[in-house]
């Protein structure tokens, strides 16, 4: 995230206490997508905690940074992408992810 507000020149403050705490809500709410709950419970098995076995792994990686819209999805945003949501599969900019807090409840 540090990477794209430099790039594009974005005039936030990244040690600010609410971008951390928006940025944390945001991260919890895209991991809490049912396709990720192999992932989750793959990092209890590789840390010894339980010995189940798990089907598919979705990765992050895959899910919300393959995305196809350079720009943001949102109506007259020509801002551009930083993520896919998990959820609703919008391209969205850092503004409308993180400063509007894009959370599906």
């Amino acid at each position: 995230m540090e990477h794209y507000v430099l790039i594009d020149r974005l005039e936030i403050t990244i040690s600010d206490r609410q971008c951390f705490i928006n940025t944390d809500a945001v991260i919890h709410n895209q991991l809490s997508i049912p396709q990720f709950t192999n992932l989750i419970q793959n990092g209890f098995i590789q840390a010894g905690v339980t010995n189940a076995t798990v089907g598919q792994i979705e990765k992050p990686k895959d899910v919300c940074f393959e995305f196809f819209d350079l720009y943001c999805s949102t109506s007259n945003c020509n801002e551009r992408t930083i993520l896919m949501c998990a959820w609703c599969r919008k391209a969205l900019c850092y503004y409308h992810l993180i400063e509007q807090l894009h959370l599906h409840l």
